[in-house]
């Protein structure tokens, strides 16, 4: 088995990741590969050890994962063991530190090759990053604004869907920044145009 371990200061404190950690539908819109799975049947009792949900691959239409809660220390350690077929284990361990928490991940993953081991390896550091933004975003103010967007329209995109929104959005910046700039140098020309008739 391939194990894959990485560490993430967080400026929060450990009881909200915890609350990111603990559910299984934030947790995964914070994942990269968000909409390749759907999320479906979560136990009533979940994050009980024991308790499960299961993970229908959008793709592929027989593939399924189950997830299950192998072990649940509140607001300090969440391990979850998936198996469809394989068996794959992700453990997520918070340790207080002086600026909120360190959060540590230990993925331990049938990885059939040196590829797939690249691949998992590079969506566990964009999986951490996602959470630490995530995490960080205050509740009042803009942050608080921004973390309703985030709630309300924008996790619930798939990543390529968010990828295509936010290329939008800096497209219309750049466009708004272009009329200013197009607006002051108009404005410039005709000032030193009315300056020379003088």
């Amino acid at each position: 088995m391939a194990v894959i371990t990485r560490r993430c200061e967080i400026s929060a404190p450990a009881e909200q990741v915890f609350v990111v950690l603990a559910d299984p539908l934030r947790l995964m819109q914070l994942r990269s590969d968000w909409g390749e799975w759907a999320l479906e049947n979560i136990a009533r009792s979940y994050p009980d050890p024991g308790s499960t949900y299961w993970l229908r691959s959008i793709k592929e239409e027989a593939s399924s994962i189950c997830g299950r809660v192998l072990e649940m220390q509140p607001n300090k350690k969440l391990v979850l063991e998936f198996s469809s077929g394989a068996t794959s284990r992700t453990e997520w361990v918070l340790l207080p530190t002086r600026a909120g928490c360190l959060l540590l991940l230990e993925m331990q993953l049938d990885a059939n090759s040196e590829q797939a081991m690249r691949g998992e390896e590079e969506r566990a550091q964009s999986w951490l990053g996602a959470i630490k933004r995530y995490c960080e975003l205050g509740h009042s103010g803009w942050e608080g604004a921004l973390r309703w967007i985030l709630d309300r329209h924008v996790l619930k995109l798939r990543a390529e869907q968010r990828r295509i929104i936010f290329l939008l959005l800096a497209l219309q910046l750049i466009t708004l920044l272009s009329f200013v700039a197009a607006l002051l140098g108009i404005g410039l020309v005709s000032l030193v145009v009315s300056w020379f008739r003088a």
